[in-house]
């Protein structure tokens, strides 16, 4: 793979990674991408705003069947983010444009708002948690590539050093693949959490 990042002007940044599989998976050829991009750019404003907009692609195997796998695995993901705060999605036959608005009041709180939109890479793969696992894989080879929108808000809050107080919250917005595929009900996710650094 390959991995560029750099500050351009007025805190002004870019980061792009490309990623290439190639090897064998039994008898089938592994011929995998991915690629990401993201820009984001610090203000010099009150509440010292930071705006990000990305792109993330995975791609997915067209013909399970054929004698080469096009699935893209991250092999040392975390299996918690960066798609999404809800864990429904991972770099793996994958779409996504995603956008996020990062706000400081005051030196120890922090405020971001996101949101996510994800497409399948290809209709005829999987959709993929964080985890790796399938949560849905289309049927009738026709189904729209949408998969749906996440929406979320996380504060983060410093009471010491060596103590984080963090909480959030978020919805998923189901798309037509998963109205396409089955049940098709919203989400909803709320967690809270203390970290401590020793």
């Amino acid at each position: 793979g390959l991995r560029l990042a750099a500050g351009l002007w007025d805190g002004f940044m870019y980061d792009m990674e490309v990623q290439y599989q190639f090897g064998e998976y039994g008898t089938r050829d592994i011929n995998a991408y991915a690629f990401h991009l993201d820009l984001n750019q610090t203000f010099d404003a009150p509440l010292k705003p930071k705006w990000t907009v990305e792109f993330n692609l995975a791609t997915g195997d067209e013909d399970s069947t054929d004698n080469e796998v096009n699935t893209f695995v991250p092999l040392y993901q975390t299996t918690h983010a960066p798609y999404g705060i809800m864990d429904f999605f991972r770099l793996q036959n994958m779409e996504e444009i995603a956008s996020s608005l990062t706000v400081t009041p005051v030196k120890k709180l922090q405020f971001t708002g996101g949101v996510n939109f994800f497409w399948l890479e290809n209709i005829h793969d999987s959709w993929y948690n964080s985890s790796g696992t399938k949560v849905r894989t289309g049927t009738k080879g026709n189904e729209d590539s949408f998969v749906g929108t996440e929406t979320s808000f996380v504060a983060k809050y410093d009471l010491t050093r060596e103590v984080q107080l963090e909480g959030g919250y978020a919805h998923f917005f189901t798309g037509s693949f998963v109205e396409d595929t089955g049940t098709h009900d919203d989400a909803d996710w709320f967690y809270s959490q203390i970290t401590g650094k020793f």
